[in-house]
């Protein structure tokens, strides 16, 4: 599961309402789009000081992310504040968000949430989606899984990808919600398609035990593939595990391997003890004893049971010298992951 909340929306927001301000500041949002931010925020500015409450908010997030001067928390949560307090939704959640990680201002949980409620009853998806993860988690407020999905709920009818996959998981495990495998495909359906790997990898594993589903191996291995393209480990170990077996695609090896290894080096213990019985068995590359045993010691330092069992069977089979070398490869490897 994954209840990150919304932290990155700041200039996002400039970009996304600029066609809708009043034509008195429209100047500084064909400043902003063509990367003279120095200039917008001189615009802007001079609006603020006009008492223009839509040039507020913008104008703090150019001051968050330090376009066109130095970064600077604490006169945006002022300008965010400014907005917020006058309904502006977009300033509420952003205030709410500096509360929530306390950037300019000492971080707040119970103020996060009261921010993020404004923005919310006010329709905004993303403080919707905030107020549910924050009942998810139980910050700022006591731990309800009910209200979480119904704020999700909210979120995810105005097609926001995150509350859309937070409610199918929700279904999915039946927190807050009666267990549901159909609207948990629904939902992870509608996120899916928005590109989000949570998504696409919880939604393989249903086409991949009928769960709310028919069952079909290709369309899991085909959300496997979506998510493993972007470098979800936990997707690429499966999709190894399919081309392995021949399951909804043809049994390749090689393409194994090259997926257990990407899930590998993310510290995937899975993927990394698939990747030693490759190289035990021979499987996509020469038999190598050596290349094994290496990577079996990294599963087994990552919490891969098997892994310890097989390193004792496999141990018994190397030299001295060989297992040396296995060790040796073994911190080599370890240091090229840390150096990734």
């Amino acid at each position: 599961m994954h209840f990150t909340k919304v932290t990155s929306a700041f200039l996002l927001f400039v970009f996304l309402t600029i066609s809708a301000w009043a034509e008195s500041i429209s100047e500084a949002g064909k400043a902003i789009d063509a990367g003279e931010y120095k200039k917008a925020r001189q615009l802007l500015l001079a609006e603020t000081m006009k008492g223009n409450i839509e040039a507020f908010a913008p104008l703090g997030a150019l001051n968050f992310e330090g376009k066109g001067g130095p970064v600077d928390y604490v006169s945006a949560a002022e300008l965010f504040r400014m907005a917020a307090e006058q309904g502006v939704a977009e300033a509420q959640v952003l205030l709410g968000t500096l509360y929530d990680n306390g950037l300019g201002v000492q971080q707040n949980k119970h103020e996060a949430l009261r921010w993020y409620l404004a923005a919310a009853e006010q329709g905004n998806a993303e403080a919707q989606y905030n107020v549910g993860t924050m009942h998810n988690l139980g910050e700022g407020v006591t731990q309800n899984y009910s209200a979480a999905a119904e704020w999700y709920r909210k979120s995810a009818e105005q097609g926001h990808p995150e509350a859309q996959y937070n409610l199918g998981y929700s279904y999915d495990a039946g927190k807050g919600v009666p267990q549901d495998y159909n609207e948990a495909a629904k939902w992870y359906g509608l996120a899916a398609e928005q590109g989000d790997a949570f998504s696409q990898y919880n939604l393989g594993m249903l086409y991949l035990n009928g769960e709310g589903v028919t069952q079909d191996t290709k369309e899991a291995c085909r959300y496997f593939q979506l998510a493993a393209d972007q470098g979800m480990a936990k997707a690429q170990a499966n999709l190894g595990v399919m081309y392995q077996k021949g399951a909804g695609v043809p049994r390749n090896y090689p393409e194994a391997l090259n997926w257990y290894l990407a899930a590998a080096k993310q510290g995937d213990s899975a993927a990394q003890f698939n990747l030693a019985m490759m190289h035990y068995m021979g499987k996509g590359v020469q038999p190598n004893y050596e290349n094994a045993y290496a990577w079996l010691l990294i599963a087994a330092e990552h919490g891969a049971e098997h892994a310890i069992h097989n390193l004792e069977i496999l141990g018994q089979d190397l030299t001295s010298l060989q297992m040396e070398r296995a060790q040796k490869l073994a911190e080599k490897i370890k240091q090229q992951l840390k150096g990734q």
